[in-house]
C-alpha cells in the first residue's frame, strides 16, 4: 500500500465509508493499482487504501486486510522489511496466512503481541489498525519518520491521511496557515511533530503513536525510537577505533541487501556525493551485475557529469542520465509543491523529482540514494565547526560539564550549524512577512527531539540524532518519498536503517570527531577510487544559485505577483522581490527563494489563503493531544 485515510467517530455517531474512499482517492497517484476500504460494523470507522504495486507484491492480499476472523483490520503506507522473519515466527505458534504481503505479517503480528506488535516492524511505514473486539483505533509512523502520518479533529471526527489535502478536503477546517508551524518553517525549514504548515491539523512524529480506546480521547504515546539502549551503547562504545568503519560498512551491507530482494527492479540515484557510489557498487557487488543507476546533469560535460559517470564507472553501474536546464526545473516546480505532503524547504527536493522522473522512465521500481548519509556520518562540511568543538571538548574531559561547553563553544558551534542548514536564517525571515503576518508569529522553537543520558556528553551524537528525527524526517524524508511514487517508485534510502542508525548513533566522539568525510572513506575502502572516496556532497551539483537568477526567479516573481499566500498579506511582494533582486547581482540567495518558491506553490496547491485567526468550534489544536 502507499496511501492509507480513515475517520472515526469520536461521539459515538456513524460514519460512512465514502469519506474515507474520498480521501484515498485524492491519493490516488500514490497507488493507482489497487483500492479498497471497510467500514466497521457499529458504523464508528471507516479505513481506506490505496495501493501502488511492485512486481513481487501479491495481488491476492486485498485492501484493506483483515485477520480469519474479520475482526482486526489494518491499511499500511510503506513496507515491512524484516516481514519473512516474522512470519516464520508467526507461523511457528500457529498463525496463517493467505498471501505473500508484509502487511499481513503485521497485522499478525498485532495479534500475537497487542500495542507492542510495532517494536516488531523494521522499515518504513506508517499503519492505521481498527480492532473491532476492543472498540480500538491505533495509528503508528515508523522509527525514522520515513512516511509521514497526518492527523486532525473536528466536529466529533478524528481523520488521519497521507497528505494533508484530502484532511482539509472531507473535514471542513478552514484553510489557513498556522503561525507557529509557518515561523518554525521560514526559519528552519521544516516543521515539527506535532504540529503542521496548516492550523487544526497535525502529524504523527518519528516512532509515535495515536490510540484510542472505547471510545476515550485520542492519547499519544512514544513506542520506540530508534536510539540504542543503555547497554547497546556502552559496547558499542566500547569497541576499538578501528572496528567502527568495518562494523558500518557491514550494517550497510545487510541495510542494502535488504532493500534489493524481491522481483522489483532497484536503482540507485547518483550526484556529487560518494555516499551515492557507495551504495552502487555494493548494488553491484552484491547482485553480480551492474546495477541501474539514474543522474539528473546540467550539462553533458561539466564537473558533475564527470564525476558522476566516474563514479557510475567505478561502482560498475548502468548508468541513464538526462541534461535539464532552468526551464525545465522551473517547470517541474509547481507538480513537485502539489505532491508533496508539506512544503520542502531543501532544493534536494528538485534533484530527487527530477531523478525519480528518469527512473520511472527506465523502468526502475525502487530507487536508492544517500538521504540521511551526511546527517548520520556528518559527512558534509557544514559540520566541520561543530566537529572542532567536539575534538576540543573531548581534550577538556577534566574540566566539569559547564565550564567544558563554555571553553568548547559547544552551543556556538552547533546555533552556527544549524544557521548552515536553515534555508532563510541568513535572510532574516520576519523581514519578509507582510501585514497580515507581521507581529503574529511567534518566535520558533529548536525542536530537540528526546535523548538518553549517555547522548548528553556526546555533542556529535546530539547533533546527528538531532538532525536525522527532525530535518531527516519532515524534509529529507518526506522529499523522496512523494517523488518517488509521484513517478511510479518506491524510495528505499540504505543509510535511513534502524539498525545502521542504531550502532551510527552509538559510536564513540573518537570517531565522529575525525575530519569530514573521514568515516565515509574508512566504509569505502577500495570500493572506490581514492579521488572519488573524498567526495563528501559539497561539490557542483544542479546550478541552483544559477538558476534561481534565470527561469526559477521568473517563478519566484510570478508566485509574488499570484500566489495567495502573497495576495493575503502573509509574504510581503517587496521583500521578495527585493531578495531575488539581490541575489541577481550578488548571489547567495537561492536556497531562500527556494523555500518561498515551494511554499507558495504548494499552499496554492493546497488551497491555503490566509493565517488562522484560531480554530473553529470543535477543532483541536495539533499539540494538544
Amino acid at each position: 500500500m502507499s496511501a492509507i485515510a480513515g475517520i472515526l467517530s469520536l461521539d459515538h455517531g456513524h460514519v460512512e465509508a465514502d469519506p474515507a474512499e474520498r480521501m484515498a482517492a485524492l491519493l490516488s497517484w500514490r497507488g493507482p493499482d489497487d483500492e479498497g476500504s471497510y467500514r466497521s460494523p457499529d458504523g464508528r470507522a471507516a479505513l481506506a487504501a490505496r495501493r501502488r504495486a511492485l512486481v513481487d507484491e501479491p495481488a491476492e492480499a486485498g485492501l484493506p486486510l483483515a485477520n480469519e476472523t474479520h475482526d482486526v483490520w489494518l491499511v499500511l503506507d510503506g513496507e515491512v522489511l524484516n516481514h519473512r522473519a516474522l512470519r516464520h515466527s508467526l507461523e511457528l505458534v500457529g498463525h496463517r496466512f493467505r498471501s505473500g504481503s508484509d502487511a499481513e505479517v503485521a497485522l499478525h503480528a498485532y495479534e500475537q503481541w497487542d500495542l507492542g506488535f510495532v517494536t516488531h516492524l523494521q522499515g518504513a511505514f506508517a499503519l492505521a489498525l481498527w480492532d473491532d473486539r476492543r472498540d480500538r483505533l491505533v495509528l503508528a509512523r515508523d522509527r525514522l519518520g520515513r512516511k509521514p502520518l497526518y492527523l486532525a479533529q473536528h466536529r466529533g471526527r478524528l481523520g488521519f491521511a497521507s497528505a494533508v489535502r484530502p484532511l482539509l478536503e472531507e473535514l471542513g477546517l478552514p484553510r489557513r496557515l498556522d503561525a507557529a508551524g509557518l515561523a518554525q518553517y521560514l526559519a528552519a525549514g521544516w516543521v515539527a511533530p506535532p504540529r503542521t504548515l496548516v492550523a487544526g491539523i497535525g502529524k504523527l512524529g518519528p516512532g509515535e503513536m495515536l490510540l484510542v480506546e472505547a471510545g476515550g480521547k485520542p492519547m499519544r504515546r512514544l513506542w520506540g525510537s530508534a536510539l540504542p539502549d543503555d547497554s547497546r551503547a556502552t559496547a558499542t562504545r566500547s569497541l576499538g577505533n578501528d572496528r567502527q568503519a568495518g562494523n558500518l560498512r557491514t550494517l550497510l551491507d545487510c541495510s542494502i541487501a535488504d532493500r534489493m530482494m524481491g522481483d522489483a527492479r532497484v536503482g540507485v540515484r547518483l550526484g556529487n556525493s560518494a555516499a551515492g557510489g557507495l551504495v552502487a557498487a555494493v548494488m553491484c557487488r552484491l547482485a553480480g551485475r551492474p546495477a541501474p543507476a539514474v543522474a539528473v546533469l546540467p550539462d553533458s560535460d561539466g564537473p558533475l557529469a564527470r564525476t558522476v559517470r566516474a563514479l557510475a564507472a567505478a561502482a560498475g553501474c548502468d548508468l541513464a542520465e538526462t541534461v535539464v536546464d532552468d526551464a525545465e526545473a522551473a517547470a517541474a516546480v509547481p507538480l513537485l509543491a502539489a505532491r508533496l505532503a508539506e512544503p520542502v524547504a531543501d532544493p534536494g527536493a528538485l534533484t530527487a523529482w527530477l531523478s525519480a522522473r528518469l527512473a520511472g522512465e527506465r523502468g526502475i521500481t525502487a530507487l536508492m540514494a544517500e538521504e540521511g548519509a551526511a546527517e548520520l556520518l556528518l559527512a558534509h562540511p557544514v559540520y566541520e565547526p561543530l566537529r572542532r568543538s567536539a575534538r576540543l571538548w573531548q581534550w577538556t574531559c577534566p574540566l566539569p560539564r559547564a565550564l567544558r561547553r563554555r571553553v568548547a563553544g559547544i552551543e556556538r558551534s552547533l546555533a552556527a550549524t544549524v544557521a548552515a542548514l536553515a534555508p532563510i536564517a541568513d535572510s532574516g525571515w520576519p523581514g519578509l512577512l507582510g501585514p497580515a503576518a507581521t507581529g503574529r508569529l511567534p518566535l520558533p522553537h529548536r525542536a530537540i527531539p528526546a535523548m538518553p543520558a549517555w547522548m548528553t556528553g556526546d555533542p556529535l551524537a546530539a547533533a546527528a540524532w538531532t538532525d536525522l528525527a527532525g530535518r531527516g524526517a519532515e524534509s529529507l524524508a518526506l522529499a523522496a518519498d512523494s517523488a518517488s511514487l509521484a513517478h511510479g517508485l518506491h524510495c528505499r534510502p540504505p543509510f535511513l536503517d534502524e539498525v545502521l542508525v542504531a550502532y551510527a548513533l552509538a559510536m564513540p566522539g573518537t570517531v565522529r570527531a575525525l575530519p569530514a568525510g573521514r568515516l565515509l572513506r574508512r566504509m569505502i575502502g577500495a570500493l572506490l577510487p581514492p579521488g572519488l572516496a573524498g567526495l563528501d556532497g559539497s561539490g557542483p551539483g544542479l546550478p541552483l544559485d544559477e538558476w534561481m537568477a534565470g527561469r526559477l526567479g521568473d517563478r519566484v516573481e510570478r508566485a509574488a505577483a499570484e500566489s495567495p499566500l502573497y495576495r493575503a498579506g502573509i509574504l510581503a511582494p517587496e521583500a521578495t522581490r527585493a531578495l531575488l533582486a539581490e541575489h541577481r547581482r550578488i548571489g547567495g540567495h537561492a536556497r531562500a527563494l527556494w523555500s518561498l518558491l515551494v511554499l507558495a506553490e504548494w499552499c496554492a496547491a493546497v488551497g491555503l489563503d490566509g493565517l488562522a485567526e484560531g480554530l473553529p468550534q470543535d477543532a483541536v489544536p495539533a499539540g494538544s493531544w
